[in-house]
């Protein structure tokens, strides 16, 4: 249960993220989700 937590806020937190840094660099946004696919199963 704490993991399906802990997953919800990353999914939650990385959406903040993608809205942030989408304008701004493109570049980061594949780099981030590249990270966040090996972090999440």
């Amino acid at each position: 249960m704490y993991k399906a937590y802990m997953r919800c806020k990353l999914f939650k937190h990385y959406d903040e993220l993608h809205k942030v840094i989408f304008r701004e660099n493109k570049g980061t946004v594949v780099k981030l989700k590249k990270v966040y696919q090996q972090e999440i199963p």
